[in-house]
């Protein structure tokens, strides 16, 4: 029997949303603009940036996220490109409180006065057009390995049931796009595919290197590969037509470091560091203490722990920790998933003893104890997180369900994301996708898309992430950054 087939599907998607950005020290003064104008129907301040004001900064001044600024000014590009003195920002208005009994969607009545109007030339473009998929056309390969020893790959048959999921869910907006999906392990099936991987618009495949380093050499200059899962051919990117779809563990780091700088901007909070005792420092702890040294050291505190020393920690945590008065903030610096959770269990025990701390984590948190992750006020950087209460997630698992007839693991939504975002990009720029990745965003169920191609490289990491913030009452912030 033949593995290598096609199906021929009509496919739509959608494009993206907003990004955030990164600020540190120190705070400037701000002064708050009181002109206004009108664009597509929503108020904003126009403010004129002036010398060492950062995007922090002028967020706090006019008390709105740093999302909000970044996302009504997308041709400023303030994700990647640093505020420049005299840049016109469009600051959004922000909504007086309404009443109990109005949603806060409702519209806000503006003061037509106070608005002026500013050369449509000066002004940011506050919303993308649409994408029309009705006319796009493209060819998809999947070359991922299906089966090891004959045996089925029950994580790549999830990751593709979860690419033809976004296949067929995009068929109903009139992309047309034939599928290639074809078994990475079997060398004749590759061999024989030759020509379909060439000739193919998006190319998501293969996993391990030496399978990209074979595929790369049938295919032409024009064309990429996306590289799915494994951030570990970070290494491809910079040197070959390789899209890296994982974020890096180096970029979860550095993320959470710099959480903690905006957060701990212009106060006088004091940073508490928890280190591994009796461990040789991993690539984890090395490059977080790299990125941690850009902390002032009077605000910050480095301890080693063991967790032998549970009972120990605790006492060290009521020495060094305060009342509500000021806030203590605490980050363990390791990967080992036991160590994470107990300095999470000793933050949540001074918390419920009225005090004020918070506790950074890497992705490597891996916790099950919603209630002590909560009451810890736990922030997370992670490359995937399932927001189940989605209505887009929802649906995924019940057709994933219908179709499948078991439960969507992670592959699965890894697929769905992968294959709906490429053939998004794909359907707005055409052949020319690959040069506009930077410009391209998008939510996945599980994955935010945020592709950044340094300069020299002829591939693209994702940079994208999901800041988590958990607060008491089982509740959890999501933020795409």
């Amino acid at each position: 029997m033949r593995k290598f087939f096609s199906i021929l599907l009509l496919i739509t998607a959608f494009g993206g949303i907003s990004v955030s950005a990164q600020d540190s020290y120190p705070v400037v003064e701000v002064k708050v603009s009181t002109d206004k104008v009108r664009v597509k129907g929503k108020s904003y301040y126009t403010h004129v940036v002036t010398e060492k004001q950062t995007l922090y900064s002028i967020s706090k001044a006019y008390e709105v996220s740093t999302d909000d600024i970044i996302h009504a000014n997308p041709k400023l590009h303030l994700n990647k490109e640093p505020l420049k003195e005299g840049s016109i920002l469009l600051i959004p208005v922000k909504p007086s409180k309404p009443a109990a009994d109005i949603p806060v969607e409702q519209p806000v009545a503006q003061d037509s006065t106070a608005l002026k109007t500013v050369p449509s030339e000066m002004l940011p473009e506050v919303q993308e057009t649409p994408i029309d998929f009705s006319q796009a056309n493209a060819t998809l390969s999947l070359l991922l390995p299906f089966a090891v020893d004959t045996t089925a790959n029950k994580n790549y048959l999830n990751f593709y049931f979860g690419a033809l999921l976004a296949v067929k869910e995009l068929a109903d907006k009139g992309m047309t796009i034939e599928i290639n999906a074809i078994d990475s392990e079997n060398r004749q099936e590759l061999s024989d595919g030759r020509r379909q991987i060439a000739e193919s618009d998006i190319i998501i495949g293969p996993v391990s290197g030496s399978d990209i380093a074979q595929t790369l050499r049938i295919l032409p200059d024009n064309k990429y590969l996306v590289s799915p899962l494994d951030s570990r051919t970070e290494n491809w990117a910079q040197s070959d037509r390789v899209i890296l779809a994982a974020t890096s563990a180096t970029r979860q780091i550095e993320d959470v470091v710099d959480w903690l700088a905006e957060d701990m901007a212009g106060g006088t909070d004091t940073l508490i560091v928890v280190r591994e005792t009796g461990y040789k420092m991993t690539f984890t702890e090395n490059t977080m203490s790299s990125y941690l040294s850009n902390i002032p050291e009077d605000r910050r505190i480095d301890v080693d722990y063991s967790l032998s020393g549970g009972l120990e920690m605790n006492e060290w945590f009521d020495a060094h920790t305060h009342l509500k008065d000021s806030v203590t903030r605490v980050i363990a610096a390791s990967e080992h998933d036991i160590f994470i959770d107990d300095v999470i269990r000793n933050v949540y025990l001074q918390n419920n003893m009225k005090k004020n701390t918070i506790i950074y984590g890497p992705a490597k948190t891996k916790s099950d104890e919603m209630d002590r992750m909560c009451d810890a006020r736990l922030h997370s950087s992670v490359t995937y997180h399932i927001d189940y209460t989605r209505p887009d997630v929802i649906k995924f698992v019940k057709d994933f369900r219908a179709l499948y007839g078991g439960e969507p693991d992670n592959f699965a939504f890894h697929g769905y994301d992968t294959a709906k975002y490429f053939l998004s990009i794909y359907a707005k720029y055409g052949d020319d996708w690959a040069e506009h990745l930077s410009a391209f965003t998008q939510s996945g169920l599980q994955t935010f898309f945020r592709f950044e191609k340094p300069h020299g490289w002829e591939g693209a990491v994702n940079a994208g992430l999901r800041r988590l913030v958990y607060s008491p009452g089982f509740k959890v912030q999501i933020t795409d950054r």
